[in-house]
């Protein structure tokens, strides 16, 4: 399967397209691969004269169905929901070094690398988030951890167009993300390690 993933690579860029690792958690209805496409904005090509056009990623189903409550306001406290919305929490209050902390693995070292990246985000509105961990595919950067979760999250953003629109996938505007939380010990904290585009969430 080909994924679309917020992870540095080692030319520093963000959203690549890579192989992806086992998928053994994923469903019947999502054997096949989808693609969706985000927004074109007016961030612009390498030459600062043509916007950027939509960009087609792939993502690992059609839809997704959420295993629990939609929640429709921003979690809090230290548990696993929340610490998947406080990347983006951090940049809207504009602590971009706390929202580095909340990050792990290869997605933080990405982003230190090339901080243009991180900085790349101006602010995050929520719209909704659900645990879709039964669903999404079991990725390679929570092999080895104690417990792990997979929230898709919903949001409007508004980026601060750092990044010329070759090296992302990001665009202005809707845009649903399936995040991956670890905990890599028992009692120990929640860290983000992947940040990936998702299919759109199915109705009830």
């Amino acid at each position: 399967m080909v994924r679309t993933t917020l992870i540095g690579s080692a030319l520093g860029l963000v959203f690549i397209l890579s192989g992806c690792g086992a998928a053994a958690n994923v469903t019947n209805n999502q054997v096949s691969s989808a693609t969706i496409s985000t927004p074109s904005n007016n961030q612009t090509t390498g030459d600062n004269s043509t916007p950027c056009p939509p960009a087609d990623v792939p993502v690992w189903a059609t839809s997704v169905k959420a295993d629990g409550p939609v929640l429709t306001s921003p979690p809090t406290g230290t548990g696993p929901a929340a610490t998947a919305w406080a990347f983006f929490a951090d940049v809207n209050a504009g602590r971009y070094e706390d929202a580095l902390a909340t990050l792990s693995g290869t997605l933080r070292d990405g982003m230190t690398s090339a901080p243009q990246f991180l900085h790349n985000y101006k602010h995050v509105d929520f719209i909704r988030m659900a645990d879709i961990t039964k669903e999404a595919p079991t990725e390679n950067e929570v092999s080895g951890a104690y417990d792990y979760r997979v929230y898709y999250l919903e949001v409007n953003q508004k980026l601060n167009h750092l990044v010329d629109c070759s090296q992302t996938a990001l665009r202005d505007g809707l845009t649903r993300y399936a995040v991956y939380v670890v905990q890599e010990k028992k009692d120990g904290p929640w860290h983000t390690v992947l940040q990936e585009f998702a299919p759109p969430l199915s109705s009830p």
